[in-house]
């Protein structure tokens, strides 16, 4: 990690959060977040994501990952009655 200005980050793997400046981020895997410039309260795993995500979650990369399996949400109901399938 390469941070100038951000705070309370952490970057795990080769280039993880490389240009990041937001605070409050959580960077995992080769080139996880590496995208990030000014965003803050990020969750990026695996996923180089866009300059200036904010408040987001992102797991894995859309060019290699094409199924996600997680235990405990099927059908559970959401905000609005929205079941999870």
């Amino acid at each position: 990690m390469n941070t100038a200005t951000g705070s309370n980050n952490v970057a795990v793997g080769r280039a993880a959060g490389l240009n990041l400046a937001g605070d409050n981020n959580i960077m995992i895997g080769q080139y996880g977040g590496q995208n990030v410039t000014t965003g803050s309260n990020n969750i990026e795993i695996g996923n180089q994501c866009a300059p200036h995500d904010a408040n987001i979650i992102r797991l894995g990369d859309p060019a290699t990952q094409r199924k996600t399996f997680i235990a405990g949400i099927s059908r559970t109901a959401v905000a609005g009655g929205v079941a999870v399938m």
